[in-house]
Parts: structure tokens; C-alpha cells; sequence
């Protein structure tokens, strides 16, 4: 059994998916604040707020996943209490509001759970980008859909944060990863427009379907579709550049590589979905300068983003990010 304190704030599906995998790891010290929840057969202490958890013990990781709105709030507090390393569960938020106060904080121990940076897919084509085998890179397309209402079988999903504004539901906030990593592989985007529908049939206060344009320097572009209503999951995107191109399935785990002289379909190994967040969460605690762990100034840019497309759709134009 290895000796660090852990606290997880939140304790829903990824809370619990969290907690399973440190436990997995040989930490046994790990304690939650959650306002309902027990565990049977563990002798674990829940606290009912964060306040109570500091005043019981201290911790050498925090690892925040409670409602997007409560993130920035929750992380101040623990890097008030002199925490070091915090692994907070994207986004970073819904609003830019406490961020100037991040400024005084040494926030080399914070990172944040783009996880999907660690699928063998990604990895992949990481290794083709740096290989030029496309050359330079023109323009990203994106897209990604999923039923909502079988996304989580065991809860109705019109009571569910996706649902539910307050709570940061909606996409472009619960697929915030398609942000993240286009944003890596295609730089920062210097400004955003979309579109974006919420259909009354499905019950909820958000926007349901996005399509996102992102301009970038040099006039690359980026396109991104999110949508909770494919019956089939679908993950793709298709990257472009001035020797081919390649289109990258994160369902099927494959890779399809064109170029003048060749045309290549790269099976990848599949993991099971859990191993990214295993791998993603032993990084955090053993090897934090692990390239593919996401920093909190790439969560401000996501945020940003995500900011900037939302006030496009209100306005009707492009909106500047940078």
C-alpha cells in the first residue's frame, strides 16, 4: 500500500471511475466529499463539503470532478489550502469570472482531464504529424456524436448536467475534448463562429447540435460538429495537408493515410476505455511532466474558445479569441 492522501471532490460517474483506479494503483488513502454518497463495504470518510475535508487531514493530490460550474470556486479553495497538485476534470469552467485570480498561484501541479490525449490513436498520429508524411497542415475536420439519452443508462438524462445550463451541460462543454485536441495538433485559434440548435423534443435547456468554425494564422481553418443524437456513437476527424491527408476513427481505432503514392488503413490496438484514464491519472501522480497531461493555461485556451463560439452564436460573426 502506498502512503499519499488523496481527496476527490465529486463523486458521480467519473468521480467513482476515479476513485476505483487509485484504489487500482495501491493507494488506499483516498477520502471524498460528496453531499450523498456511501460506500458499502469500505471504511472511507465522505465529507459533506470541502471545508470539512481540510479541517480533517491534508492531501498530497486533489482531484476535483464535481459540476463544471463549481470548478474554479472548488479550485481556488485547495490551492488556498497550499495544495500542489490537482488534477481538475474539464472544463475548466463555464465563464472566464475568478480566473485572474489563478495569477498568484504556482500552478505547475495542475492539469486537467483531457484524457483522450492518451488513446494509442492520438498517439499515432502524432507520430505521422512529426514524421511530415502529410506535410504542413491545411485544415481539421471534426466530428463527433452521441445518443444522450443512452449516455448514461443509469440516470434520465434530462436531469443530468448535460442537460442543465447552471451546471455547464450542453456540447460544447461536454465534448470539450474535440476543442482540446484540435487546438494541439492545429495551434491556437485566433477567433470562432458556430451555429448551434436545441431541439424541444429532447427536454433539456441546451444546445443539443454545434457546428463550430475556427480560424487560425496563415488561414488554416478548423470545422467541428457535436451533436447528442447519432444512435451510433461517432468520433472521427479528418486532418489535411499539402502532401495528404488523414481521417482518424477513434471507434474503430484506425488510422486511413492518403497520399500521391499510397493509400494505407493503420489498425491500432484497442484499449479498454478505462486504460486512458488509468494512464492519465498515473501520470498525474508519478510522472507530471508527461507531454500528453493538459496544463491549466491549455484549459484557459479551451475555455476561451468554447466562450468565443457560444458568443457567436448570439451575435451572429466571428469572434475573436486572441
Amino acid at each position: 500500500m502506498l502512503s499519499k492522501n488523496f481527496l476527490i471532490i465529486g463523486f458521480g460517474s467519473i468521480g467513482k471511475r476515479h476513485f476505483s483506479n487509485i484504489i487500482s494503483l495501491g493507494y488506499n488513502n483516498v477520502w471524498l466529499v460528496s453531499s450523498h454518497t456511501l460506500l458499502e463495504n469500505r471504511a472511507v470518510a465522505v465529507f459533506k463539503n470541502i471545508e470539512e475535508a481540510f479541517e480533517f487531514n491534508t492531501y498530497d493530490f486533489v482531484i476535483i470532478c464535481n459540476k463544471t460550474s463549481l470548478h474554479v470556486d472548488s479550485l481556488t479553495f485547495v490551492l488556498n489550502q497550499g495544495v500542489k497538485n490537482v488534477y481538475l476534470e474539464k472544463p475548466l469552467g463555464i465563464s472566464l469570472t475568478g480566473l485572474n485570480n489563478f495569477s498568484s498561484f504556482d500552478l505547475n501541479g495542475v492539469f486537467v482531464g483531457f484524457d483522450l490525449h492518451f488513446h494509442p490513436v492520438l498517439e499515432k498520429v502524432q507520430e505521422i504529424l512529426d514524421a511530415k508524411i502529410i506535410g504542413d497542415l491545411l485544415s481539421m475536420n471534426i466530428f463527433v456524436g452521441q445518443d444522450i439519452t443512452q449516455w448514461r443508462p443509469n440516470i434520465d438524462y434530462r436531469n443530468s448536467m448535460s442537460a442543465k445550463i447552471s451546471d455547464g451541460g450542453g456540447v460544447l462543454f461536454d465534448l470539450a475534448h474535440e476543442f482540446d485536441y484540435c487546438c494541439k495538433i492545429m495551434g491556437i485559434p485566433i477567433a470562432a463562429v458556430g451555429l448551434a440548435q436545441k431541439n424541444d423534443f429532447l427536454q433539456i435547456q441546451t444546445e443539443d447540435i454545434a457546428n463550430v468554425i475556427l480560424k487560425f494564422q496563415n488561414r488554416k481553418s478548423a470545422s467541428i460538429h457535436l451533436d447528442y443524437h447519432q444512435k451510433k456513437i461517432q468520433r472521427f476527424f479528418i486532418l489535411t495537408g499539402e502532401l495528404g491527408s488523414i481521417k482518424v476513427d477513434f471507434i474503430q481505432n484506425n488510422i486511413s493515410l492518403f497520399t500521391e503514392k499510397n493509400e494505407e488503413l493503420i489498425s491500432i490496438i484497442e484499449i479498454d476505455r478505462n486504460e486512458r484514464f488509468v494512464r492519465s491519472i498515473n501520470s498525474f501522480i508519478n510522472f507530471n511532466k508527461d507531454k500528453r497531461l493538459r496544463k491549466f493555461d491549455d484549459a484557459i485556451i479551451n475555455l476561451k474558445t468554447i466562450l468565443a463560439v457560444k458568443e457567436s452564436m448570439l451575435k451572429d460573426k466571428f469572434i475573436s479569441i486572441i
